[in-house]
C-alpha cells in the first residue's frame, strides 16, 4: 500500500466532518497519483469509507474536472451498478451536473439519470441532481428536449414530492427558452 493511500485511508476513517472532507481535499489537491488513490478508495472500498472518499472526489473534481478523465468511464460503471449507498450516487451526480461530460458518455448518463429520477425509491438529491444532468444533456440534444418535456410533464402529474415537483417547475420553463 503506498503512503498516499495509506494516508487517505488513515484519514477517511475517522468521524466524517467537513473538516476531514476539507483535508483531503487540500492534500490530493491536483495530484493525479494522489486522486488515483483516492479514486481506488472510493471504487473498491464499501460503507462510509467509500462515501466519504466520494464526499471528497465529488468536490475535487468539480474544481479540477480534468482529473476524472482517466477516471470516467470507471465512474459511469458506477453509476449504472445498482446497490450502492445514495451519498455515492449524489456525490457523484453532484460532478456530473458541474462539469463537461464527453460526448461518448452522454448517452449512458442520460440513461441512468432518466432511472434516477423517474424510480421515486431514490433520494431527492439524487432524483433532483439527476435531473439537473438530463437537463444539461438534453440541452445539447435538441431531439431529447421533446422527450424530456413529456417525461416532466408525466412526473409532475404523478410525483407527490414537493421537492421534485419544485425542480421539474424550474426545469420545464428552461428547456422551452432554447
Amino acid at each position: 500500500m503506498t503512503s498516499d493511500k495509506k494516508y487517505l485511508l488513515e484519514k477517511l476513517q475517522e468521524k466524517p466532518s467537513k473538516k476531514i472532507t476539507e483535508t483531503i481535499i487540500k492534500y490530493v489537491g491536483s495530484d493525479k497519483k494522489r486522486f488515483g488513490e483516492l479514486f481506488k478508495i472510493f471504487e473498491e472500498t464499501n460503507g462510509g469509507i467509500s462515501n466519504r472518499a466520494a464526499w471528497a472526489l465529488s468536490y475535487l473534481v468539480i474544481e479540477m474536472p480534468e482529473l476524472i478523465h482517466p477516471f470516467f468511464s470507471k465512474t459511469i460503471s458506477l453509476l449504472k451498478t445498482h446497490g450502492f449507498h445514495p451519498a455515492i450516487y449524489r456525490n457523484i451526480l453532484r460532478f456530473l451536473k458541474e462539469i463537461k461530460i464527453p460526448e461518448k458518455y452522454q448517452g449512458k448518463v442520460y440513461d441512468a439519470c432518466i432511472d434516477f429520477f423517474i424510480n421515486t425509491s431514490n433520494s431527492i438529491a439524487v432524483r433532483a441532481f439527476s435531473l439537473y444532468v438530463i437537463r444539461k444533456i438534453a440541452k445539447q440534444h435538441p431531439e431529447l428536449k421533446k422527450e424530456l418535456k413529456i417525461i416532466l410533464e408525466a412526473q409532475k402529474e404523478f410525483d407527490d414530492n414537493p421537492a421534485v415537483k419544485n425542480v421539474i417547475n424550474k426545469i420545464l420553463p428552461s428547456l422551452n427558452k432554447d
